[in-house]
C-alpha cells in the first residue's frame, strides 16, 4: 500500500499521484511530497534519505512487558506439562516395560 506514493514516476504523476497520496498514510504523504518532481537520479540518497524518513514510533513498554510476562509463565508451563506427561506415561507403562528402560526414559527427560 505504501509503494504507490513512493514511486510517483510509475504512476505517471499528476492526478494518479495525487489520488495515491490522498489514500496513503501521513508519513507516506510527507515522503511523497518531499520527492515530488524528482527523478530517480535526484531522489534522496544516504543521509538525505534517512533525514527524509518520518520518526520512529514510541515503543509501547506496557504491551512489551505484558508479552514478556506471558512468555515467562507460558514457556516453563509448557516444559512442566511435557515432563508431567512423560512421568504419567512412565507410570502407565510400569507394568509392561522393563524398569531399567523406564528409568532411562525419565533420565532423558532431565538431560
Amino acid at each position: 500500500a505504501a509503494e504507490p506514493t513512493r514511486n510517483l514516476e510509475a504512476l505517471g504523476g499528476g492526478a494518479a499521484a495525487e489520488m495515491a497520496a490522498e489514500s496513503a498514510p501521513d508519513s507516506d504523504r510527507m515522503l511523497a511530497a518531499s520527492w515530488e518532481g524528482r527523478g530517480p537520479e535526484t531522489q534522496p540518497q544516504g543521509e538525505d534519505l534517512m533525514a527524509s524518513l518520518p520518526p520512529l514510533p514510541k515503543p509501547d513498554k506496557q504491551t512489551r512487558r505484558a508479552q514478556q510476562a506471558i512468555g515467562c509463565i507460558l514457556v516453563p508451563g509448557i516444559c512442566a506439562f511435557c515432563v508431567a506427561c512423560v512421568h504419567i506415561g512412565v507410570r502407565l507403562l510400569a507394568r509392561h516395560v522393563n524398569a531399567h528402560i523406564l528409568r532411562m526414559w525419565l533420565g532423558l527427560v532431565y538431560v
